[in-house]
């Protein structure tokens, strides 16, 4: 599909209706994959900025982040809990979702 730009754009737009079909039908989803699922949605956006609004999608991911209390350092101790890897998925989260808004 890399060489047929028609055949890559209707491809996309398949994966993008069938993406938002999935969504309608999962009902409430946990803040961790809907902040995950913005960020895709946005950068989604990014190349095909006919279907999603870039910047309500960023915006709607840095609140959650937000929301999420992402922007703060944890405690000592509640670092040693969650442990490296969840640690390191916060700021992940946080920071593409601040470079993405910015």
């Amino acid at each position: 599909m890399y060489c047929d730009e028609k055949r890559a754009t209707s491809a996309s737009y398949g994966f993008w209706a069938t993406a938002v079909d999935a969504l309608g039908q999962a009902g409430p989803i946990d803040p961790w994959e809907r902040l995950q699922a913005l960020q895709l949605l946005t950068h989604y956006g990014f190349t095909n900025p006919k279907h999603v609004d870039c910047s309500k999608c960023a915006a709607a991911a840095t609140r959650l982040c937000l929301q999420l209390g992402l922007q703060h350092e944890l405690p000592a101790r509640m670092q040693i809990d969650l442990g490296p890897a969840i640690l390191k998925n916060r700021k992940r989260l946080f920071w593409n979702s601040y470079n993405i808004d910015w």
